[in-house]
């Protein structure tokens, strides 16, 4: 009898063993998330390349890594759409949105049930033509943006929920978690008057990270190669980048995102190893007595990038300042003739209406001025401030959005916008009356036209390129800087809905302009630019 229960004992362990064997290997870790972004990475390079069949199956390999990120089924209906099988494409924007919940995914849906239902397709001229100017500069190396928002947005709880429990580990006042599925340390601890830890010194469900550190930092990058260059970097449309040392190492520093990151580099600001020193430090948009804390990006609107040089930052309320142009009087300042070095400045607000100045140092009479609205739905991307250097006879307009829909463009249409001669955007960048400046793809960018011809009759519309991710919720804004101005006209995207009703999705007739004359139109429009 005992050798029978010893044998059963035998047995039970054993299966056991062989179950906890299985669940280990199911398990997907740090390897599983690398060489998911590098089966992403290949497969945009091969559809770029024209090489749709490899690029499918690159694409249906990184879902089984992983179905339930967006980008895998996004990217492979977008080849099913290039090679003209819309009914293949909409299945897997389908199956991607079930399986995911995407509201970019579920536009896709909605747009190619509509084209397939009418009998329509779209005109493969114009989206080849399209797809081929976009294919210039797509191919190039650029951050994991959907890596570094979830850094910005996830708390304890979410990366519990995405990595498993983590090991926690206590030490001068803060806790570091180690997750089995995350290839890092995330480290939690109050910082000023926000709290993120417990009595115990373990971090609360909705404690933000005060920072990340990756063992492989070429994770957040979609291509990595040999390594990263200063001048990838710095065309990868990041803030305020600069090279210097934290922690006793060389590194750059940058903004991408709501998260600043420092990765170690040599002398010259090249990443050249991927297991190196880093630290990502998510924004902490915390409310205390004095108001939220908020980094303001500052950028050149001829380049995209930060703005070079010294400026000067002032700001005061709304209520206490009159009418007249230029700087604001050292009384009435909250913020009085603070520097400004690389492009990022932080300020310590409550809600309210506020207005700020930025000039470059030692010339006052180029002082530009903006207005701010601060209330529970700021966000830093709100108060980013955009320098146009207009010349007199100028005029240069800036849009800005956030992170979804993806891509948005600017088109100027020269004539009216339902009969033109002609027009400015990524398609054609450059004519003898404007041109287009900056073009963003990644989301939280800034696109810049730039009149040089203010006599003609234009017409400014904003094109929802990429469909992933409703326009009225892009937060987009379209600033418009006239020559001998002080400050810029504000173009704010208007309500969901149009007058009947419809989801207005394709794009957003901004305004008209006439011998120099801006007439508002601010409408949104069911159908985008084909």
């Amino acid at each position: 009898m005992k050798k029978r229960s010893l044998i059963i004992l035998l047995c039970a362990v054993i299966c056991v063993v062989c179950v906890c064997v299985v669940a280990i290997m199911l398990i997907p870790g740090n390897d599983d998330l690398k060489v998911y972004t590098q089966k992403i990475s290949t497969a945009r390079e091969l559809f770029d390349k024209g090489e749709y069949e490899e690029a499918i199956r690159y694409y249906k390999q990184a879902i089984k890594l992983n179905d339930e990120d967006p980008d895998a089924y996004r990217g492979l209906g977008d080849v099913y759409v290039e090679i003209e099988d819309y009914e293949e494409a909409l299945k897997i924007y389908q199956r991607g949105y079930e399986k995911t919940g995407s509201e970019r995914l579920k536009s896709l849906v909605v747009k190619y049930t509509g084209i397939l239902n009418d009998g329509q397709v779209p005109d493969k001229t114009e989206q080849l033509k399209d797809n081929k100017d976009k294919k210039k500069t797509s191919g190039k190396i650029s951050l994991n943006s959907a890596m570094i928002n979830n850094f910005a947005d996830y708390v304890y709880s979410d990366y519990v929920s995405a990595y498993g429990s983590a090991e926690l580990t206590t030490q001068y006042g803060a806790c570091l978690a180690n997750y089995p599925n995350f290839g890092g340390t995330v480290t939690f601890e109050n910082i000023d008057n926000t709290i993120s830890l417990d009595s115990q010194g373990y971090p609360l469900d909705n404690a933000v990270p005060a920072s990340i550190m990756l063992r492989d930092v070429s994770v957040l990058f979609t291509d990595w190669s040999a390594g990263i260059t200063y001048d990838q970097l710095r065309n990868m449309g990041v803030i305020g980048l600069q090279i210097g040392t934290d922690s006793g190492v060389d590194c750059v520093t940058f903004r991408y995102g709501s998260c600043t990151i420092s990765i170690e580099s040599d002398k010259n600001g090249n990443i050249v190893n991927k297991n190196v020193w880093n630290k990502i430090v998510p924004d902490m948009q915390t409310e205390n007595e004095d108001g939220r804390k908020f980094t303001v990006d500052i950028v050149d609107a001829a380049t995209g990038y930060a703005v070079e040089g010294d400026y000067v930052f002032q700001i005061s309320a709304k209520s206490d300042v009159g009418s007249s142009s230029g700087v604001l009087r050292s009384s009435d300042n909250i913020i009085d003739e603070e520097t400004v070095s690389n492009g990022v400045i932080n300020v310590e607000l409550p809600d309210g209406d506020y207005v700020v100045c930025l000039y470059p140092s030692g010339n006052e009479d180029s002082a530009t001025r903006y207005e701010w609205t601060i209330d529970s739905n700021t966000d830093d991307a709100d108060l980013k401030l955009v320098v146009a250097n207009t010349a007199q006879g100028e005029i240069v307009i800036v849009l800005k959005w956030g992170e979804q829909p993806r891509d948005l463009d600017a088109h100027l249409f020269q004539g009216s916008f339902n009969s033109h001669t002609s027009e400015v955007s990524y398609m054609n960048k450059n004519t003898d009356y404007a041109s287009l400046d900056v073009d963003c793809m990644d989301g939280n960018g800034i696109e810049t036209i730039t009149i040089t011809d203010t006599s003609g009759d234009y017409s400014y519309f904003v094109n929802n390129y990429s469909m992933d991710g409703q326009l009225s919720e892009s937060g987009a804004t379209v600033e418009v800087f006239v020559g001998g101005e002080s400050s810029p006209r504000v173009f704010k995207i208007p309500s969901v809905q149009n007058d009947m009703g419809i989801q207005a999705n394709g794009g957003w007739y901004v305004f008209d302009i006439s011998n120099g004359e801006i007439t508002e139109v601010n409408s949104l429009l069911q159908v985008g630019v084909q």
